[in-house]
């Protein structure tokens, strides 16, 4: 039997304990941008300038910071994303990121081992002080795992908290955020409490919207109208029935207060929901009667009128035919109907096109095996149609097709329409009934384009 010899593998240094020239980036992370905090990240940064002086090798790129973050999310931590960003692009050669703490990178687990892939992808590695690790190990998941899940774990009990602790002020009617709305400003009095005040010019508009809607004039019409009068509005894209109708369904104008309109289900995305009672609401009468704009008599009439004028189910389900082509194209390798998409771009236009239905739920034609063996195809293998080329087709075809043969469509209309009229039963008409009622039909259908 041969002899059987065991080579060990060579003890290897760390990029740390490189002697090599090394490009050094750092990182530092403060969840609030209170006054000690940001003392927290004075300190930070002064620490590593000492950490960068103490390594001759070490060439200090830069220190990238953020304050008042969460660490819990990638959104908001410019920063963060800058750094990364840098560390990816050929353009910035960064060797190495230092940071404290785990949980001053990334206190979520999915977020943190993808950014960490995506940088030892590109040959750059993460230092974390605290844990003395380095993301060069190829056991770094191992090594680091239990930090980041503690990290991930206190995220959560902290969020917990915090949001008891903001459900306990919302039931003592505390006003939170500081963005102020169209017709208050928010300030805080001695004591550091929020309280809404009137800004005048403002709430005799809001009087006005109350008012006019409450005599019968609808959304589309008063946000005409205050466009022709020059008022101005503080909203991005002025004046429009959603901002009307968003008016006069906001309670603080009757003095109310309603908060937890919104939450937030996964405390780790941050991503808020409309509230539609899957978590606590608190609704405060008269929480601020001195303030109130409106009266409670003009609120409740404003109120019901809104109830009566709302849309039914039925009319909601012909909304969704709402865009020019809705229910109009058919696709033509499997017929199923086309609906519209839209994706913002990096460029920040949005890119609109139409697929087929099959093709955008189910992908590419494809067969499917039941459990008793049975095959069946689903998906389609059309491809999507820019708005743009499918609006110049509609009108190639109506340039080239329907206006050379306008006189003969006519024609056959008209004669279907007397076929059709002939073949009713005759009997005595009413031509003035009939006319009543298509002035009628006329002003229900001018209401519903001013309500909605």
């Amino acid at each position: 039997m041969n002899n059987l010899k065991i080579i060990e593998p060579k003890e290897q240094s760390t990029i740390v304990e490189s002697e090599k020239s090394l490009n050094v980036v750092a990182y530092c992370r403060v969840s609030t941008d209170l006054h000690d905090q940001r003392n927290s990240l004075t300190a930070q940064k002064q620490f590593f300038d000492y950490f960068f002086n103490q390594r001759s090798n070490w060439n200090n790129c830069n220190i990238y910071a953020d304050e008042g973050i969460s660490g819990t999310s990638l959104k908001k931590r410019d920063a963060f994303n800058k750094m990364i960003s840098d560390a990816l692009s050929p353009l910035h050669p960064i060797d190495l990121i230092v940071t404290k703490d785990v949980s001053r990178f990334s206190r979520n687990v999915l977020d943190f081992l993808d950014i960490i892939e995506k940088l030892r992808n590109n040959k750059v590695y993460v230092y974390f002080i605290t844990q003395d690790i380095s993301t060069e190990s190829n056991d770094y998941r191992k090594l680091l795992g239990e930090h980041i899940l503690r990290a991930e774990q206190e995220s959560l009990a902290t969020s917990t908290r915090v949001r008891f602790g903001q459900q306990l002020r919302m039931s003592q009617g505390v006003v939170f955020g500081n963005k102020n709305m169209y017709g208050y400003k928010i300030v805080k009095d001695n004591m550091g409490k929020q309280h809404f005040e009137i800004i005048e010019n403002e709430a005799t508009t809001v009087k006005k919207i109350f008012e006019w809607y409450n005599e019968g004039i609808g959304t589309h019409r008063i946000a005409k109208k205050l466009e022709k009068q020059g008022i101005e509005s503080k909203y991005k894209n002025g004046w429009s029935n959603t901002v009307i109708l968003r008016i006069l369904k906001q309670e603080k104008y009757v003095g109310d207060l309603c908060i937890g309109k919104t939450f937030t289900p996964d405390a780790l995305k941050h991503n808020k929901k409309k509230n539609n009672g899957e978590s606590k609401m608190f609704v405060i009468t008269d929480h601020h009667p001195e303030q109130a704009i409106i009266t409670r008599e003009l609120w409740d009439s404003v109120q019901k009128r809104l109830a009566e004028n709302a849309p039914s189910d039925e009319m909601k389900r012909k909304h969704n035919n709402r865009y020019w082509l809705s229910g109009k194209i058919r696709c033509g390798i499997c017929n199923e109907r086309f609906i519209r998409l839209t994706k913002k771009q990096k460029n920040g236009n949005i890119y609109v096109a139409w697929d087929c239905i099959q093709h955008q739920h189910r992908g590419n034609k494809k067969k499917l095996t039941t459990d008793s063996g049975l095959e069946y195809d689903v998906g389609c293998d059309s491809k999507q149609v820019n708005e743009f080329v499918l609006r110049q087709a509609v009108l190639d075809i109506i340039n080239e097709i329907i206006i050379p043969q306008k006189e003969e469509i006519i024609k056959y209309t008209i004669d279907y329409i007397t076929q059709s009229q002939r073949s009713v039963p005759s009997k005595n008409i009413d031509t003035d009934a009939l006319k009543k009622e298509l002035n009628s039909i006329n002003e229900q259908q001018e209401k519903l384009l001013d309500l909605y």
